[in-house]
């Protein structure tokens, strides 16, 4: 077959007319998925333009597109993503959702009124304005203190697991629930300290471990759980458990010489201080 002979990057741009690439965004989507995130806008971008794309695809290129702005920081593209969406393509499941997402960060994202503004003469108004006032602050300020933030980000995880059961969107809020309730330190003399490393106890992080273990088995990252909760009790010097979770990673791994195994069993030898 002729189109066999084009150079692979060709190949996944032209979408060969063999037909067998159902839905054109799943290229793209494998881009993404290796971290290849510019090759990814591109072909969303494209199938934006191409007159063979069907309004779904289009559609999910739009989501996609909206999706990538908002993890780069760019919340203004994203909105305009997701609102060209939901104006091109009612109705459709991807506006839906699109919808939710706007519904959602409108709360906590704030457009300049330039960005959105058509007219020219307003436009410039408005550039007269913020020349004179260009010392003001445009976006909100958001003041924490007080606030517990592992608790609040634990309850923004929470929902995930609860309307997004069996879903790789579970694993991953479950991985995220895991590393807060886990913890850290805020930088300072006064920094707090949030989680297990602070005064949570570690009995809360095995649960978050096993509700992640249940809904992901062979999960890559539950070596690595482990390790943490065994260096969770070794930092409060209950050395028993320590050395209780390093051997669950040995004969978890009893047939494979891998990092964490090693890991354990030269932590083995030393636990106590």
């Amino acid at each position: 077959m002729r189109c066999r002979e084009i150079t692979a990057p060709v190949f996944l741009l032209a979408l060969c007319a063999s037909g067998a690439i159902a839905d054109r965004t799943e290229i793209p989507q494998a881009y993404l998925k290796h971290g290849l995130k510019e090759d990814a806008k591109r072909g969303f971008i494209g199938i934006l333009f191409d007159l063979g794309s069907s309004d779904d695809e289009k559609a999910k290129s739009l989501s996609f597109l909206g999706d990538i702005a908002f993890d780069e920081g760019k919340a203004v593209l994203a909105l305009k993503s997701w609102r060209e969406l939901i104006e091109r393509f009612p109705g459709n499941e991807e506006a839906i959702l699109a919808s939710e997402r706007i519904n959602q960060i409108g709360q906590i994202v704030e457009e300049t009124t330039s960005e959105t503004l058509r007219n020219t003469v307003a436009r410039t108004y408005i550039r007269h304005g913020d020349w004179w006032s260009r010392g003001k602050e445009e976006r909100l300020v958001i003041d924490t203190s007080w606030i517990p933030n592992d608790r609040v980000a634990i309850g923004w995880y929470d929902r995930v697991i609860k309307e997004f059961p069996d879903t790789d969107a579970e694993v991953i809020a479950l991985k995220k629930k895991f590393y807060t309730v886990y913890g850290w330190e805020e930088p300072g003399k006064y920094g707090k300290k949030y989680g297990v490393r602070g005064s949570r106890p570690v009995d809360d992080l095995i649960a978050v471990y096993e509700d992640l273990k249940t809904a992901s088995p062979t999960d890559p990252d539950l070596q690595r759980f482990r390790y943490m909760i065994a260096q969770s009790f070794w930092g409060k010097r209950d050395f028993e458990k320590t050395r209780e979770w390093l051997q669950k990673i040995i004969d978890d791994e009893d047939e494979i010489n891998g990092f964490y195994k090693d890991l354990a069993e030269w932590r083995m030898r030393k636990v106590e201080y």
